[in-house]
C-alpha cells in the first residue's frame, strides 16, 4: 500500500509540472564578447498572465538545477503561488536545459566559454522579450537564482517591481567561494545537504583534475558525464559581485536600485556568509527574513511554506 500511495503521489507530482518549452534567442553575445549562435534558454510557466501582460514573476534556477527542479517551490503552501501571478521558471545558461557546455556543438564540453551571472540575466531579459513581457510583477530567485535577482537589479532597476532573493548574496567574497567549494560539491544540486568532498583520485589525467574542481573523485566521473556545466555555472558564482560596475562599491550599487528587496538568509548557512546580504539590505530598510533552521543554506526546502508566507505578504505590502 505504501508503495502504491508512493507511486500515486510521484504520479501527481509529475502531472503537475509544466511541460518544457524554449525560446530560441537568436545570437547570444556573452560579456566576454564571444557570441553563442542561436542560443536557446527554456523554460516552464504556471498560472495565467493577465491582459495587461504585468503579473508576471521570473524565477531563475539554482546552480545545477533546472526549471523542472523549480517546480517544487511552485504552488499553493509553496515559495511562490500561481493563483494570481504568471510563474516563468527559467533555466540558466550552463544548466544542460538552456544553452551549455553539453548541448552546444560549435564548442562543447571544455570550449564552452565562460558565462557570467549578467549573462544568465541577459538571456532571461531576451527570453521575456519572446514572451512580450515588457514589466514584471517582481524576480524571485534561490541562491544562484537570488544572485541573478541582485545582478536584475542592478541592471535593470524599473524592470520588476519587487525582488525576493533567498539565501543568496550581492557579492561572492573569497570565504564564500571556500565555503562554496567545500559544502557543495558541484556534481550535486544547489541545496542539497552538505557533505564533505570525496577525496581525489590519484591519477591526474585533465579529467581528473576537473573533478577535482568540482570536488568530485573520478570514479564518480559517470554520476555526472558533463562536467562542464557545473564548472562554467561555478566560475559564473566565482565572478558574481554586483558592486563591480560601482568601482567595487555595494553602497553605490545598491543607491543604484530602484526596487524594493526582500532578503531570505539562512542563519546557520555553509555556503555563503549571510552577513553581506543581511547588512547590504538593512542599510536600505529592506526586509530580511532569518531562518534559523538546521538545514542552513538549503534550510529553504523546510521552510518553504514561511518564505511563501512572507513573499505574499511582501508583493501585497508592496503594490
Amino acid at each position: 500500500m505504501r508503495i502504491a500511495a508512493a507511486l500515486l503521489a510521484a504520479s501527481a507530482s509529475l502531472a503537475q509540472t509544466p511541460p518544457l518549452q524554449t525560446a530560441r534567442i537568436g545570437d547570444f553575445r556573452l560579456e566576454s564578447g564571444i557570441a553563442l549562435k542561436d542560443c536557446v534558454v527554456a523554460y516552464r510557466t504556471w498560472g495565467n498572465l493577465n491582459e495587461a501582460r504585468d503579473n508576471a514573476i521570473l524565477f531563475p534556477s539554482f546552480f545545477n538545477g533546472t526549471s523542472e527542479d523549480l517546480a517544487d517551490y511552485v504552488g499553493e503552501g509553496r515559495i511562490l503561488d500561481p493563483s494570481s501571478h504568471f510563474i516563468v521558471a527559467a533555466d540558466a545558461l550552463g544548466n544542460g536545459f538552456s544553452t551549455s557546455p553539453s548541448n552546444y556543438p560549435p564548442a562543447k564540453g571544455r570550449a564552452f566559454p565562460n558565462i557570467t551571472i549578467g549573462d544568465m540575466v541577459e538571456s532571461h531579459r531576451r527570453l521575456l522579450d519572446e514572451l512580450k513581457i515588457e514589466r514584471l510583477e517582481a524576480i524571485a530567485g534561490i541562491s544562484m537564482g537570488g544572485m541573478q535577482v541582485y545582478e536584475w537589479l542592478v541592471r535593470y532597476p524599473n524592470f520588476a517591481r519587487r525582488a525576493v532573493a533567498i539565501v543568496a548574496t550581492p557579492r561572492m567574497g573569497p570565504e564564500d567561494v571556500k565555503l562554496w567549494i567545500a559544502q557543495i560539491p558541484l556534481n550535486r544540486r544547489d541545496g542539497d545537504p552538505p557533505e564533505a568532498a570525496p577525496a581525489p583520485a590519484p591519477k591526474k589525467d585533465r579529467f581528473s583534475k576537473i573533478l577535482d574542481i568540482l570536488g568530485m573523485a573520478a570514479d564518480q566521473g559517470q554520476k555526472y558525464r558533463e562536467p562542464f556545466n557545473p564548472l562554467r555555472q561555478f566560475e559564473a558564482i566565482q565572478r558574481h559581485d554586483i558592486g563591480r560596475k560601482f568601482g567595487g562599491s555595494l553602497d553605490r550599487a545598491r543607491e543604484a536600485i530602484r526596487t524594493p528587496l526582500l532578503s531570505v538568509v539562512a542563519l546557520k548557512d555553509q555556503a555563503l556568509s549571510p552577513a553581506t546580504a543581511i547588512d547590504f539590505a538593512k542599510a536600505a530598510g529592506w526586509p530580511v527574513i532569518e531562518l534559523d533552521a538546521k538545514e542552513g543554506h538549503a534550510a529553504f526546502k523546510s521552510e518553504a511554506a514561511r518564505i511563501g508566507h512572507e513573499i505574499a505578504k511582501f508583493l501585497k505590502e508592496n503594490k
